[in-house]
């Protein structure tokens, strides 16, 4: 099933939480994800599609994701940002990978547009009220 059909059941069965809205740590930015989910961690879930070899988004995502993994959320004890990514077809096999490493870096969990699905499974047997 699509991320949006996944997270609605998962938000009907009190599993996950749909459009979660957050103020960054440190930033205090506002900042909201379609989807967000436990499994001991807050898990904030974004899609984004990268244009051709686009620096800047892949870096602000990542130090968002940094200021979650290193600060977490008021109410929660820890918090993981995770982009799922969908890469412009004319993307340099570079400046993807540099991403991947940024995120690795960063802390971020990054999981290819080609990967979702076994994300989406991962997320169905571990998602929890």
């Amino acid at each position: 099933p699509s991320l949006q059909t996944l997270f609605t059941r998962l938000s009907n069965e009190g599993r996950a939480t749909l459009d979660f809205e957050i103020t960054l740590p440190v930033l205090g930015q506002e900042f909201t994800v379609p989807y967000a989910y436990r499994n001991g961690v807050l898990n904030l879930v974004k899609p984004h599609e990268f244009e051709r070899n686009s620096v800047k988004s892949a870096l602000e995502l990542a130090i968002r994701g940094d200021l979650l993994e290193k600060h977490g959320l008021e109410n929660h004890q820890k918090s993981r940002l995770v982009v799922i990514s969908k890469f412009a077809p004319k993307c340099d096999p570079d400046f993807v990978r540099h991403v991947d490493q940024l995120f690795t870096e960063y802390s971020v969990k990054h999981v290819p547009a080609a990967n979702v699905d076994e994300f989406a499974s991962q997320v169905e047997a571990e998602a929890r009220g």
